[in-house]
């Protein structure tokens, strides 16, 4: 198994997509363990996925690296951590509907192999939470609208607006604990963010099921900058009131 400075400086490789591409998935195995390695070569099989699973952590990984080029944000070697890892759970969860594959709580299922595999890695606990954290909380809104967006075909979606967002961070705030951690709860969402953003942009350009188009990497894009939105108009207070 790497350990956790040789991991970073693979994740860090300005060619890191096509040095992962070089690898057997036996390369993988034996760097990362079979859980990491089952993401090569699987086949998502999803109309909102443009590349296999591997391909789409690594252009994850490419794109969180590409947001920090230009800018300064705390725990760097967290996020692309967690762009790497974001979504190793989903072959343990994958499963057929109807003519494609969905991949249900595999955030959670993620995250917990994280867990034990980080500190094997040689990650410790703080940066292992903070990882397994952003893990968790990556889809956290795809169940959002934008404001002008109709709900009744939605039942389960909200609105991406101040009270609704403001909503779902004090409650994860609380689940998690998150004032225990000792950081500050903003710049922690606003990180999370960028593996929004990565994870978007790793994706198909247009989701196309049925010859329908049904979303679009230009729509998610668009929901994520709302919540951007909102989050920057937030103070620290907000955010931690009730957490």
């Amino acid at each position: 198994m790497l350990q956790k400075e040789t991991l970073l400086s693979l994740v860090k490789r300005p060619d890191l997509i096509a040095y992962w591409q070089s690898l057997s998935k036996r390369e993988v195995e034996d760097m990362l363990g079979p859980q990491a390695a089952a993401m090569v070569g699987f086949d998502q099989h999803n109309p909102h996925h443009c590349y296999d699973l591997m391909n789409h952590s690594l252009h994850t990984v490419w794109e969180i690296q590409r947001q920090l080029a230009d800018r300064l944000i705390d725990w760097q070697d967290n996020l692309l951590t967690a762009g790497l890892f974001h979504d190793v759970g989903k072959p343990v969860v994958a499963r057929q509907k109807e003519d494609r594959l969905v991949f249900y709580g595999h955030a959670a299922k993620s995250a917990q192999i994280c867990r034990a595999l980080l500190p094997q890695l040689g990650f410790d606990h703080v940066q292992t939470q903070r990882i397994c954290f952003f893990i968790t909380h990556h889809d956290d809104f795809i169940p959002f609208l934008l404001p002008e967006e109709a709900v009744e075909r939605f039942a389960s979606y909200k609105k991406a607006d101040h009270a609704q967002v403001l909503k779902h961070f004090r409650t994860c705030a609380q689940k998690e604990s998150l004032a225990q951690l000792g950081v500050k709860q903003k710049a922690l969402w606003q990180a999370l963010l960028v593996l929004c953003y990565a994870d978007v942009r790793a994706q198909a350009e247009v989701v196309v099921y049925h010859g329908v188009v049904t979303d679009s990497r230009a729509h998610k894009e668009k929901k994520l900058d709302c919540i951007a939105q909102i989050l920057a108009d937030l103070s620290e207070e907000e955010l931690e009131q009730d957490s």
